[in-house]
């Protein structure tokens, strides 16, 4: 709930359909609550929803998986080596599964509310 609107307003600064619109993070807040009121700030909710389901789904079932079968390895090197490349290996599996998700939320979210939407939640 806190997540969705903090993304809408970065994808509405670097959309390029937007360019030149917003001056700032709190200009663009603000015209945003103005204009198309305060549940605009929830467009891509499900999407958001789903790309943090995938993602944390893969990153710590990968990151289970990984201290399982190659305990070996996590014994030869120091603990916080070992957290560390089994933490960036993780997340980047996890980012190959999460992208297209993020596509979509951020495709959603660049449209303006009132006006024909070309994509939808569903």
């Amino acid at each position: 709930l806190v997540v969705t609107p903090l993304q809408l307003v970065k994808v509405r600064l670097q959309a390029r359909e937007h360019l030149g619109r917003y001056k700032n993070f709190v200009d663009c807040f603000t015209k945003i609550a103005q204009q198309e009121g305060f549940t605009a700030f929830f467009i891509g909710f499900g999407p958001t929803l789903g790309r943090n389901t995938v993602w944390n789904g893969m990153y710590f079932w990968s990151a289970s998986e990984v201290k399982c079968h190659f305990a070996y390895w996590g014994s030869t090197l120091p603990p916080v080596l070992w957290t560390a490349i089994t933490s960036f290996g993780c997340g980047i599996f996890a980012t190959i599964f999460n992208a297209p998700f993020d596509v979509v939320k951020s495709r959603i979210q660049q449209q303006v509310s009132g006006s024909e939407a070309k994509y939808r939640n569903t």
